[in-house]
């Protein structure tokens, strides 16, 4: 286990005895996704360890697997994974997975789910001989299954839909409709394979009138009866919670892209924990406290200016007597 991390582990593992990470579907899940965040700076050529890799541009990137509990309100961020330079979320999947099992052994989570940029027999081999479920996307690098899958549910329509989801994005009304098949259970030497899935999203403009349909297809070694449709539908959209939660929350909210603080890869790394950490704490407290009280998560824009204002005002008195730790403040 990465020693350096244990402050982000150990937050995760007291909210979870706070009984602070509850879990709304049949199924715990994790979600895993790569991150990057670009310098000017590279690594020391001393340095023991290498974060950085160049890209195209003469940039060093410097690349984390997020880790997101996707069963629960707050959509922690419970780890985050060193890429190497050598490798890449492929690469770095059984390895990050096996940092997450670690650190928590099973008390978090028993499925895992990935985009395409994990999918593969070797991958879904690994999470299955840790005792363990996966969703992983499917796309056209898996020809075979892909083909199969649109031939099997491509052809579907709107009425044949297992489950249906209709929600506002901003000026945009996005409905999802879900499909499932255990026909491809076993294919290939997918010896686990039982469900593939397909969801449909059909983005319309509410005022032009626009429309972007969108079809994915997923792979997953649960089988069908596992949950309702409904509750299959929302664990697929819980799906990108690592994105539109935590990765976009790092970068709009906490300005990690455009102000990573330290530009040497180490430094990036040490605020990029930090940053993970102020982030669980605020979502904890966004999804937990204060929906108990007001029924609704407030925004992040909201909640930023509150904590603004809040440090703004706060004085030595106002500290006075509080402990952390056992240390007295004020």
């Amino acid at each position: 286990m990465n020693q350096n991390f244990e402050s982000l582990y150990s937050q995760i593992r007291t909210a979870n005895r706070r009984k602070q990470l509850v879990h709304d579907l049949p199924v715990r899940a994790l979600l895993m996704d790569g991150k990057a965040t670009s310098t000017t700076f590279f690594d020391l050529p001393e340095a023991k360890e290498k974060f950085g890799q160049q890209n195209s541009e003469g940039r060093s990137l410097v690349r984390t697997v997020t880790c997101c509990l996707g069963s629960v309100a707050a959509r922690p961020c419970i780890a985050a994974v060193p890429i190497r330079p050598e490798t890449n979320e492929m690469g770095m999947f059984i390895e990050a997975l096996d940092e997450v099992l670690t650190a928590y052994g099973r008390s978090l989570f028993d499925l895992v789910m990935y985009d395409s940029g994990a999918c593969s027999l070797k991958n879904a081999n690994a999470v299955k001989e840790r005792g363990l479920d996966y969703v992983f996307i499917l796309d056209a690098f898996q020809r075979t299954l892909y083909e199969d899958a649109g031939k099997m549910l491509g052809r579907k329509t709107v009425s044949e839909a297992l489950a249906t989801s209709t929600d506002l994005d901003g000026g945009d009304i996005v409905q999802r409709h879900i499909w499932m098949t255990e026909k491809m259970a076993g294919c290939l030497d997918w010896k686990h394979l039982k469900t593939v899935i397909r969801v449909q999203s059909t983005r319309t403009d509410k005022q032009t009138g626009v429309q972007v349909v969108e079809n994915r297809y997923y792979l997953c070694s649960l089988a069908m009866d596992a949950m309702k449709p409904d509750q299959w539908l929302t664990l697929i959209r819980r799906r990108w919670s690592v994105e539109n939660q935590c990765h976009n929350t790092f970068d709009k909210i906490l300005s990690e892209d455009t102000r990573p603080w330290m530009r040497r890869p180490q430094g990036m790394l040490v605020m990029l924990l930090l940053r993970r950490i102020a982030y669980n704490t605020l979502a904890i407290y966004r999804a937990v406290t204060t929906r108990a009280e007001h029924k609704h998560a407030i925004p992040w824009k909201e909640l930023m200016q509150q904590i603004y204002i809040a440090l703004v005002k706060l004085t030595c008195e106002d500290v006075k007597g509080v402990r952390r730790r056992g240390v007295v403040l004020g």
